[in-house]
């Protein structure tokens, strides 16, 4: 019989109930029975506290969590305060996972001595939107590559791949204690792709399984929100802003790699140009400026660059408006 590692499995839950049942049934199912399942309740206001209590009578591996409502990021930081296994793994609480989702990641990463592992996902809602593996394997095939860290952080930034979600992926608990590395509270989106990147500058070795094992449920109410009110798209613009810019803080500190730091700066070129937009203060309304004229290039290398397993990064496409604006400002403040 093999010994099986502890997997610590994460779930913030806010006011979930009406998918909360699948995910937790989902994740009960694993073929990998050495489990820790925290349920981080974080204030929710329907049934959810009360069908995470019932999972945690039902089950001796479930823990339950209730705190005050603070975001999803607090909420996944208490599990982390709390997680004592040697992975973790992350899955939000309208999704769910495949029967055997943890057993092949856990496998994958401890066969090949990685410090994460990563698979496909799916949209259920989205049924036309597909997955592509960016090592070009077909998805069907379930072929595990054994990958470097650059290749992962390379391939989570192109349209139709894996992204740089926190579900979908095998962590190493030790990394990120060792390294204290936590969610940014003060982030309302992208608090994911920050916690991407800080995570993997630690790394090495990736393994990407391309069997599809996640189901995302895609909903226009966010797991947890604690900002509100008519300022929310700045908060959305300045979370974003801020998080392209710590990731080229962590990679630069490991990887002068072009094409990843072309990537991350593309990023950061749009987020500038935004914050530039809604910026007040004449300083620093130049340094994003400045941002946008320096590395402009950086962006149009970005969206001509070819990958086997897509033709084009078209990021025009993909973010109109935000394109739209910078374009305009460009034009405006040309050299």
């Amino acid at each position: 019989m093999r010994e099986e590692s502890l997997v610590s499995i994460i779930i913030p839950v806010y006011n979930t109930e009406k998918y909360l049942n699948k995910c937790v049934y989902s994740i009960l199912d694993q073929s990998w029975e050495n489990l820790e399942i925290i349920l981080v309740n974080d204030g929710s206001t329907d049934n959810s506290r009360r069908i995470c209590e019932m999972f945690a009578q039902s089950d001796n591996r479930i823990i339950v969590i209730n705190k005050e409502n603070e975001g999803v990021s607090s909420a996944r930081n208490a599990g982390l305060d709390r997680a004592g296994g040697k992975w973790v793994l992350f899955v939000d609480s309208d999704d769910y996972i495949e029967k055997d989702m943890v057993e092949n990641l856990v496998i994958a990463a401890e066969r090949a001595g990685a410090e994460i592992a990563i698979c496909n996902f799916r949209m259920e809602n989205a049924p036309n939107q597909s997955v592509k593996n960016p090592f070009g394997t077909p998805i069907s095939d379930g072929v595990v590559e054994s990958i470097t860290a650059i290749q992962a952080m390379e391939a989570a930034l192109l349209p139709d791949a894996y992204q740089t979600s926190a579900w979908g992926k095998l962590f190493a608990l030790e990394i990120i204690n060792a390294n204290n590395i936590r969610f940014n509270e003060n982030f309302i989106v992208w608090e994911d792709y920050d916690f991407f990147f800080s995570y993997m500058r630690y790394a090495e070795k990736a393994v990407y399984a391309s069997k599809t094992l996640y189901t995302y449920i895609q909903r226009e109410e966010a797991v947890s929100h604690r900002k509100t009110g008519r300022n929310i798209e700045d908060w959305k613009i300045k979370s974003r802003y801020y998080a392209t810019k710590n990731a080229e803080k962590y990679v630069s500190s490991v990887t002068q790699d072009p094409i990843l730091l072309a990537s991350i700066r593309a990023d950061r070129v749009e987020t500038s140009a935004y914050m530039y937009l809604i910026s007040d203060d004449p300083e620093k309304s130049r340094k994003y400026l400045s941002y946008v004229r320096n590395h402009y290039e950086s962006f149009r290398a970005y969206c001509g660059l070819k990958n086997k397993a897509f033709n084009k990064v078209d990021r025009i496409n993909k973010y109109p408006s935000m394109m739209k604006a910078l374009y305009k400002l460009r034009k405006k403040h040309r050299k």
